[in-house]
């Protein structure tokens, strides 16, 4: 019933949040590139002077119409071992993970994270999703799901709507992840700080 239960929350989260986005592509408002952003689209068009052909030209679009529920469903797996796999008493959650299937996992990583590239105000969705799951302290994991979902993105929609965007929820997301993790390895016993 907790599994039922977290895989319909999560579903809520994301179903509200494409049920009230845009159709068409946003655009964020853009900011002067600083020096590793440059370095970044420099080696795009460089790539396309080398190769003659665009470094995202088989990059596949991400679904514009909502997820249906048996379509999210199916793209989670329920842990192998009901009572051997972990399960936070706290919150009642079990760790609840995308697929193994790369063909299923991208196009359910490329919903998950696409509030990142489209409003400020909705980078939160992403994390709500992961929590619902089960696995927002999963830092590693949600790391590569970013990473698998980044590089799935167009240059275009990565450099106006992620790297160069005013206050992007990409680079925002990313702070949050990364300085909760500095954190608690500086904390851990293993690592002493000077």
């Amino acid at each position: 019933l907790a599994y039922y239960k977290q895989i319909v929350n999560a579903y809520e989260f994301l179903h509200k949040y494409e049920m009230g986005r845009e159709k068409e592509e946003t655009t964020m408002e853009v900011k002067q590139p600083n020096n590793w952003g440059l370095e970044a689209a420099g080696w795009t068009s460089t790539y396309l002077k080398i190769t003659k052909k665009l470094i995202d030209g088989e990059t596949i679009p991400p679904p514009n119409e909502p997820v249906m529920f048996y379509e999210f469903a199916t793209s989670l797996m329920a842990p192998k071992n009901w009572k051997q796999a972990k399960f936070d008493d706290e919150n009642g959650r079990y760790p609840v993970y995308l697929s193994d299937s790369s063909r299923t996992r991208r196009d359910m990583v490329a919903r998950i994270f696409r509030p990142l590239i489209d409003d400020v105000f909705s980078f939160k969705v992403v994390n709500q999703i992961f929590e619902s799951l089960g696995i927002n302290d999963d830092y590693e994991y949600k790391l590569r799901c970013f990473g698998e979902w980044f590089i799935g993105l167009s240059v275009k929609v990565a450099t106006k709507n992620a790297v160069f965007a005013m206050n992007s929820p990409s680079i925002r997301w990313l702070k949050e992840i990364t300085s909760i993790q500095i954190d608690q390895t500086l904390e851990s016993d293993e690592i002493k700080p000077m």
